[in-house]
């Protein structure tokens, strides 16, 4: 059995050969840092870089936050499926093996980095805006492909997970922090798993959106969450983010790039069924679990996060649109920008 947290790197290389994967010659071997949910190793094997990964158990978060691994097993089928309609935007499976529960898929390129560190580092918000285009489309094409088709959809039904990881510690966990809030963000979180439209990725966040020079090169990875569900979860966990990070008044344009991705998305797909209402509850929501949530932001301020609960609380209160919200996030502390 091969742990990749304390094998060593002979042992990695080892396992790999008896996987099938050409480690012939001096394989160096990458432990991958900065994700929460698993372990991840780049080995540079004989004709390309391949990536081998397990889901921990426990995540690396300050507060105790498990689930079960065998979500890998979910990561390597969704990737399958949605490599069916995207194959040039996930990795490409190379191997499953589901006694060690580990998954070897292709690497992106060296010179790729994720999409939140190029948000993050004071990159033109201007040029966020045709990435989040290409997500837009490359998610309408999963959600309108996989709509109603039972058998791709099969084996993604594991709602316990979904719980654990998603509608808990985002939803259900924010009504002891905010008692006031409690029954809707309680309907919101059993909402999300009722009539499940299609598949949806679970975690589409900018840390898990691997970018190049070009907006149309780009993968999108960590798909271990992968279920049957409604939409708008996928949405509303992007265009939060890109949210959050917008309420400094810096990159405030970042909201240019939340409306393309939403208004290319809705011309993608037009029969999803999201409302703008709909779409701002959740958002609402998941920025106010990135603030007194299980899983935080680091970049916000003190005053920053202030904010981000007025905001919340507003639309919990009185729902508006999304657009809405987004207007309550320009004119913040009553200064436009």
């Amino acid at each position: 059995m091969i742990d990749l947290a304390t094998a060593s790197d002979t042992a990695i290389r080892h396992y790999a050969v008896d996987r099938g994967v050409d480690c012939s010659g001096l394989s160096r071997v990458e432990r991958l840092s900065g994700g929460v949910s698993g372990t991840v190793v780049r080995l540079d094997a004989r004709h390309r870089p391949v990536i081998l990964k397990q889901a921990l158990e426990r995540l690396a978060v300050p507060d105790p936050w498990q689930a079960d691994r065998r979500r890998i097993l979910t990561e390597a089928r969704a990737l399958r499926v949605l490599g069916e309609y995207t194959p040039e935007y996930v990795p490409e499976v190379i191997d499953v093996d589901e006694d060690t529960l580990t998954l070897i898929m292709t690497c992106a390129p060296a010179e790729w980095w994720p999409w939140k560190e190029r948000l993050l580092a004071r990159q033109h918000p201007d040029s966020a805006t045709p990435i989040a285009r290409t997500l837009a489309e490359v998610l309408a094409a999963w959600h309108r492909g996989t709509a109603g088709q039972a058998a791709q959809l099969t084996g993604f039904d594991d709602h316990d997970t979904y719980r654990l990881l998603r509608t808990d510690p985002f939803y259900r966990a924010l009504a002891e922090v905010h008692p006031g809030h409690a029954d809707r963000l309680r309907e919101l979180a059993d909402g999300l798993h009722r009539d499940p439209v299609c598949l949806i990725q679970g975690d589409f966040s900018p840390k898990n959106v691997l970018v190049g020079s070009d907006p149309d090169a780009l993968w999108v990875v960590d798909h271990e969450v992968a279920i049957q569900g409604r939409p708008v979860f996928d949405l509303a966990f992007l265009i939060a983010h890109l949210t959050l990070k917008a309420v400094e008044r810096d990159r405030r344009l970042l909201l240019t790039a939340a409306a393309e991705f939403w208004r290319t998305y809705q011309q993608q797909w037009p029969a999803s069924g999201v409302t703008p209402e709909e779409l701002a509850d959740h958002v609402a929501v998941l920025m106010l679990a990135r603030v007194d949530g299980v899983s935080r932001v680091h970049y916000l301020s003190d005053r920053q996060r202030g904010l981000v609960r007025e905001l919340a609380a507003a639309q919990l209160t009185e729902p508006r649109t999304i657009d809405d919200l987004w207007q309550r996030v320009r004119t913040l502390n009553g200064v436009s920008g």
